[in-house]
């Protein structure tokens, strides 16, 4: 007896120690055949072993965990043949989502840097580090004044070319000899002149030509350093997790600071016409801004496959599991502590959804912090670069800051940056466990890609998704098609990552990026 009650309250206070004996010997457990037999039937009926005990504490919570679990089932099942969801109120449009005819739509021209903040960011150029403007009033970037003085350069090459030909004239025979007494045939003489006499004239004409094309305002005016639209996700005046004096408190300095060294490369027209702020997603902020939502979740709300509810598609449900009042409630997300993960997701949603509207052939999706050294691994100098030198059918293309990464191939693709250095292109073939999304080139291919995997699968932790998932897990066929994860033979994207030769180092064939 006194061996039972022990085992009761063993039983009573470990559902470890429950878990470890429930499949064993109760009778060998409480001491075999010394054991009472009443004592035994107790024991059982606590442990859940015996079917002789369907009221047992035990027997009922595994009834519940067995009925729950076919409930959910159930309501999987049902949201994926398109019924059932509806008269539980886990519909689409009982969660509140629109139609994607209703959907409010955005333009990307309606997201451009305000022109005060452009330049207000130029007069502090201008009067602090003395950049200049052009006839159209317009603030020259360092990308502007590197092709203004090439083109001083070679003016110069070429004058000082033309004076070692005018030297060579000066000092052939046909000058020579008259002064020493010589009179060759003067036809000949007379024609041989001439003859370098005209030769100068080309060249002189060639050089004016060439100043002309020289002239810093009429270069100005021609050349376009950026021509690839710019999308930086921004929060606002929103606090950042690590603030920094120097790096920015908010999410709206750290902009700042990113606006001030894209105008510093590219000059002012060139943001002016190019940058847009696209809007951060906060989840604490729900139910405000449920237009930026329903804009970002258009696309999966139109590819869906008929009968699934949004409400069943993994990390696009955290939106719909909202408390009555429209508030972020997710209790996994809340444990987890899942919310900046979930904004970023939306957030990179909305841009890639504005640039896939504007139908863009490449965009660069930035986040505030991409002005860091640190985290972004190309310079600015290049982004434009890399768009004219990006591979044929490519997805994506990361530019950001590896920490710690070895590519066990040569690199794929190489140009050359803007000052001559080398930049290669890796293909991603093996999975990055590195975090951030910071800084990328898009293609028009990568959109509705992206948004079909979405709409049939749901999300993740963003940069995990693409850099884990999507970009190295074979999943599809030669044709494209999906065969399951990790039942393909090539992955869902054509990803790329873009760094710098000088940055790494060659080990054996392999090629190693530690940032750290």
């Amino acid at each position: 007896g006194g061996v039972a009650l022990a085992v009761a309250a063993v039983l009573e206070h470990g559902d470890a120690m429950r878990a470890w004996y429930a499949g064993g010997s109760a009778t060998a457990m409480l001491g075999g055949a010394d054991a009472r037999a009443e004592d035994v039937r107790r024991a059982r009926a606590a442990l859940g072993t015996p079917a002789r005990y369907p009221n047992s504490a035990a027997a009922r919570a595994r009834r519940e965990r067995r009925t729950k679990t076919r409930k959910e089932a159930r309501r999987m099942k049902a949201g994926r043949d398109g019924d059932g969801d509806a008269a539980r109120g886990l519909d689409d449009a009982s969660l509140g989502m629109l139609a994607p005819d209703a959907v409010p739509e955005y333009e990307a021209h309606a997201f451009k840097v305000p022109v005060g903040t452009v330049e207000k960011t130029a007069e502090e150029l201008n009067k602090m580090e003395g950049y200049g403007y052009d006839e159209r009033g317009e603030l020259v970037g360092d990308a502007w004044r590197r092709e203004w003085r090439r083109a001083q350069d070679e003016i110069i090459r070429e004058s000082l070319m033309e004076e070692r030909h005018q030297s060579r004239v000066r000092h052939h025979p046909s000058h020579v000899q008259p002064a020493l007494g010589f009179h060759p045939h003067a036809g000949l003489g007379a024609s041989h002149h001439h003859h370098h006499h005209r030769r100068g004239e080309k060249k002189a004409s060639g050089k004016k030509a060439k100043s002309d094309d020289g002239d810093s305002s009429k270069l100005g005016s021609k050349v376009e350093p950026l021509k690839t639209p710019v999308y930086i996700m921004s929060m606002g005046d929103k606090p950042v997790r690590n603030p920094d004096p120097v790096l920015g408190r908010t999410d709206s300095e750290r902009t700042e600071h990113l606006l001030k060294e894209l105008v510093r490369e590219y000059g002012t027209a060139a943001i002016k016409s190019y940058v847009r702020l696209t809007p951060g997603v906060d989840v604490s902020d729900w139910p405000h801004e449920e237009d930026t939502m329903h804009f970002a979740l258009k696309s999966i709300m139109k590819n869906k496959p008929t009968g699934t509810q949004l409400a069943t598609l993994p990390w696009l449900s955290f939106y719909t599991s909202r408390d009555k009042e429209g508030h972020f409630s997710d209790k996994f997300a809340k444990e987890r502590n899942l919310y900046t993960h979930i904004g970023c997701l939306f957030g990179h949603m909305f841009q890639w959804q504005l640039a896939a509207d504007a139908n863009d052939k490449h965009a660069f999706m930035l986040e505030s912090d991409a002005f860091d050294p640190s985290i972004v691994g190309m310079p600015f100098k290049d982004m434009q670069t890399l768009a004219d030198n990006a591979p044929k059918e490519y997805d994506i293309i990361f530019f950001d800051q590896p920490r710690d990464m070895t590519f066990d191939e040569a690199p794929e693709h190489k140009f050359k940056d803007a000052g001559g250095s080398e930049i290669y292109l890796f293909r991603l073939k093996s999975k990055s466990t590195q975090g951030g999304l910071s800084a990328s080139l898009v293609s028009r291919s990568f959109y509705p890609k992206l948004f079909k995997h979405l709409s049939h699968f749901g999300g993740d932790i963003v940069d995990s998704m693409l850099k884990s998932q999507l970009c190295t897990d074979s999943m599809v066929d030669a044709t494209g098609k999906f065969t399951g994860f990790g039942a393909g033979n090539k992955p869902w994207l054509k990803c790329y990552w873009a760094l710098p030769a000088k940055k790494g180092r060659e080990s054996h064939g392999k090629f190693v990026y530690n940032n750290y």
